[in-house]
């Protein structure tokens, strides 16, 4: 292979990997702020008006999550028309496109858009508890730890932080896992 032909193939490959990885540190940028542990104690938003505005914010998420999924979904068309847009002809560049989406690790791709629209849900239903029940808690004394009156409340709230807890450690290992 010589060393133009390389060149250009390069070149196409930058083209459909760029905003993909830029798409990716993105959505993993606003994955660790909803992360933190804040997030899954009440006691630190300050008013209704506060978890409205971290919902707005998880909207920006939901968009991220699904730019990252559609270009991950057009990557086979992206790559060969990249190809060909660097006058690769029409079966080599088929080749090609087949060896790079080839070797992506469509199952952690795959397990990690699902569980990262799961975190997404669940913390959406988080916040609508929230700003539902909004100040039916109280401090208990224990860092990240609030207390209610109502148990089911109590319960509601326990089930909605462990999901969003091991979802969010999911996460961060199938990124371990891509960038492998």
């Amino acid at each position: 292979m010589s060393d133009e032909l390389r060149q250009r193939i390069a070149y196409a490959a930058d083209k459909v990997m760029k905003p993909l990885v830029q798409a990716e540190g993105q959505l993993y940028n606003r994955f660790t702020y909803f992360e933190k542990p804040e997030r899954l104690d009440p006691n630190t938003f300050g008013s209704r008006d506060e978890v409205v505005a971290w919902k707005d914010s998880l909207k920006q998420f939901r968009g991220d999550e699904e730019l990252v999924e559609k270009l991950y979904a057009n990557m086979s068309d992206n790559f060969e028309n990249a190809l060909v847009s660097q006058r690769i002809s029409g079966q080599l560049a088929t080749s090609i496109k087949k060896q790079i989406v080839g070797s992506m690790p469509w199952d952690v791709i795959q397990k990690k858009e699902k569980v990262v629209s799961e975190f997404i849900d669940t913390h959406g239903k988080l916040l609508s508890f929230y700003e539902t029940n909004w100040g039916t808690w109280k401090a208990s004394g224990r860092a990240g730890v609030p207390t209610f009156d109502n148990a089911k409340l109590a319960d509601t709230y326990q089930q909605l932080r462990d999901k969003i807890t091991v979802s969010g450690q999911q996460i961060v290992q199938l990124y371990a896992k891509l960038k492998e």
